[in-house]
């Protein structure tokens, strides 16, 4: 599924007399993941949709026991990375963002350590400080999307390295420029492409990273409305500014442009249009208010919505549930195997859950798929993905 980072990524892109803000784009027709992009900050809105809030109780993080047979098998994982949003100091990294594809819940704990590698999977000579630590339980059916925003019931890390020694501040040995990066821990190994950072910039002062300890996220940001948490959602991963009026490129920044938000159940979607392909952004809410979800920019292809065509993807390969309902709670009425296509009739819904074995939220949105069923975003991508 999208459990690598997308390998092909599009050159830098002119937009009229304008470098259209140097505007990457991984793989038109697949979810923008855009690590290496700069993300841009929100702006306002007082756009509104048909749909009310839920009135759903948040349900408190637990802390269940864990057992030997609670932990994450490597097989099960999937992760993402993306570029740090901020760097200081001489000190760049990039952020890993995992989530458990299973159809149970695990316990994903330390001790994790980093290997680089190179863009054919070759160990470079990268060494780290002491092994990570932290624990984080996931929950099942997820995939993760977006480095950016982190949803509850997955899990995160940031991974740093120096660009340069403290005196005199120029590197006088660095490892090669990495192409993947390799998380190891207890149940294995889990490893992701690192895109646009490739391209030299992933080259650790004296071969060193750290890892910063393994966390829980809490609810992506809260906003009033959908087209507010979407503009946050779109903005983060093409690293444009969204305008609700006419936008002119200029030197350092491109348009993000559009915002046509519609409404599903406790869901929602809004369709923007950048320089170069256009862009959706998923958007759900709870007792709190709308959160980002995911967001996904084509070329050609459709996005998930009523009237796409769609591909079923799965990590790792295998199946994806679709239930006769929206809902893990709903019956599993077949497994439909990766790569299958189907058009979208329905949705998007959200259902708030709390996983029976943890008590974690697991709230998913879910579209109806003809001659199959309900089945989760997360498994759902454009058709030519």
């Amino acid at each position: 599924m999208r459990r690598g980072l997308i390998a092909a990524v599009a050159a830098l892109l002119l937009v009229g007399a304008a470098a259209a803000a140097v505007l990457l784009v991984p793989g038109f027709g697949v979810r923008v993941r855009l690590h290496g992009g700069s993300p841009a900050p929100a702006s306002a809105s007082s756009h509104q949709t048909a749909s009310s809030v839920a009135s759903v109780t948040p349900t408190p993080t637990p802390s269940p026991t864990a057992s030997p047979a609670d932990t994450c098998p490597a097989a099960d994982l999937n992760l993402v990375v993306g570029a740090l949003t901020s760097a200081s100091g001489g000190q760049e990294g990039v952020v890993a963002l995992i989530a458990d594809g299973s159809g149970s819940a695990c316990l994903l704990s330390g001790p994790i350590d980093v290997q680089m590698l190179t863009s054919q999977g070759a160990p470079l000579a990268t060494h780290q400080g002491p092994a990570t630590t932290g624990q984080a339980w996931l929950v099942p059916d997820r995939v993760a999307l977006d480095p950016w925003e982190p949803q509850p019931g997955e899990a995160d890390l940031s991974i740093t390295w120096h660009t340069g020694d403290q005196q005199p501040g120029v590197c006088s040995t660095t490892a090669p420029a990495a192409g993947e990066v390799r998380l190891n821990f207890p149940g294995g190994e889990i490893t992701d492409g690192l895109g646009a950072l490739s391209a030299g910039s992933v080259a650790p002062c004296g071969g060193e990273v750290d890892l910063t300890p393994l966390a829980q996220p809490a609810t992506a940001g809260t906003f009033p409305d959908a087209l507010a948490a979407a503009e946050d959602g779109v903005q983060k991963a093409t690293g444009l500014t969204y305008s609700a009026g006419p936008c002119t490129p200029t030197g350092t920044q491109g348009c993000l442009t559009g915002g046509h938000v519609t409404g599903g159940e406790d869901a929602a979607f809004a369709q923007f249009q950048d320089p170069v392909a256009a862009c959706t952004s998923y958007v759900y809410q709870d007792a709190a208010g709308w959160h980002p979800l995911d967001t996904v920019c084509t070329q050609a292809g459709d996005a998930p919505a009523i009237g796409a065509t769609v591909t079923v993807t799965v990590p790792g390969g295998g199946c994806a549930n679709a239930h006769v309902d929206p809902g893990h709670a709903a019956t599993v009425s077949t497994c439909v195997a990766g790569g299958t296509l189907a058009g979208v009739d329905g949705g998007p819904d959200y259902v708030a859950e709390t996983d029976p074995s943890i008590g974690l939220p697991m709230g998913t949105l879910w579209w109806h798929l003809s001659g199959v069923g309900w089945v989760a975003h997360d498994f759902v991508a454009p058709a030519d993905q």
